[in-house]
């Protein structure tokens, strides 16, 4: 059978895009790391020069989130340093490939704040899409504390293949999106710790709740409550934030108790959302702002308050 021109075009950038990782592989982990963050700035900048749909969606994002408490100048200066973070976690995905153990233990600090973590287990780890997540299961699993991940398939099984084998590297478990939380909950009644991604869209109708993030309604995933309940383990949002001179340092909040002695399943998503929120506004320049985090709205919202990108979720009537 002949190919569609869709599944051509797409078999020709994975090869173009295979080259590239392969030219990353042999290149960037032998740059000094004040060339990784000058290449890192470099690309960050002319990204955001030239993407323009993905940088109006970031600026009108710093409009909801912060409405006139920053100005148009800062909004503008947290946007460039959130794609220059953006660089940075891509570039740093291949430097720490080699070398991996001797640049954590150089490269990443632990706050005292994250200690909870390591001492206690089962736990459920929650982080978001700030600063650089890659390194933090890597200093974790590093430091004794391996977590069990979950991954979603890249587009690309190279790129997909490379990066899971680089998740890897200093004993974190990686495990797909099939059976996921199957395979957490086995993972933590054997004591052990999982990691989840908690600042995405996950409408009602695929598991997730409306919380207040910055004020207003968004879907998050109740994922992680749901697991605490089922586990007895506490969640802990875990940061791992970058310095001006590209060291990391993993940044932690109070454990969130459920169940008995704790607060609710909503009130635990709600109270890890507060904590995303309040790491974000520490270091605002670090979070992926060009994400369409208020894509979907309540039904009964004012889409006047919301990015121009917004849409009201209408649950189906057999939800």
């Amino acid at each position: 059978m002949r190919k569609s021109k869709k599944t051509l075009s797409r078999e020709i950038r994975q090869v173009f895009e295979s080259i590239f990782i392969c030219l990353g592989l042999v290149t960037i982990p032998l740059l000094p790391r004040k060339m990784v963050l000058w290449v890192a700035a470099c690309f960050g900048h002319l990204a955001f020069c030239m993407a323009g749909s993905l940088r109006r969606i970031t600026l009108v994002n710093l409009d909801v989130a912060y409405g006139d408490s920053l100005s148009h100048a800062e909004k503008h200066g947290v946007a460039k340093a959130s794609f220059k973070a953006s660089a940075l976690l891509l570039l740093d995905i291949f430097w720490f490939k080699v070398f991996v153990k001797r640049r954590i233990k150089r490269f990443v600090r632990v706050a005292p704040s994250v200690q909870p973590f390591f001492d206690q287990a089962p736990m459920v780890g929650v982080t978001a899409h700030m600063g650089n997540w890659e390194v933090c299961g890597l200093a974790l699993a590093l430091r004794g504390a391996p977590m069990l991940s979950i991954a979603a398939p890249l587009n690309n099984p190279f790129a997909d293949s490379v990066l899971n084998r680089t998740r890897r590297l200093t004993g974190q478990k990686v495990a797909s999106r099939r059976g996921a939380v199957r395979a957490m909950l086995r993972e933590l009644k054997r004591g052990g710790r999982v990691g989840l991604l908690m600042d995405q869209n996950v409408t009602p109708r695929k598991g997730g709740v409306f919380v207040r993030f910055f004020g207003l309604p968004v879907p998050v995933s109740n994922a992680a409550a749901t697991l605490s309940v089922r586990s007895n383990a506490p969640i802990m949002v875990i940061m791992c934030v970058v310095d001006r001179h590209g060291c990391y340092e993993l940044q932690g909040c109070a454990p969130i108790v459920v169940g008995d002695g704790g607060v609710s399943e909503a009130e635990a998503t709600q109270a890890m959302t507060d904590d995303i929120e309040k790491m974000i506004r520490k270091t605002p320049g670090q979070w992926f702002w060009m994400y369409k985090r208020w894509r979907y709205v309540p039904e009964d919202a004012d889409l006047e308050q919301y990015p121009f990108y917004a849409e009201r979720y209408r649950a189906p009537k057999n939800d």
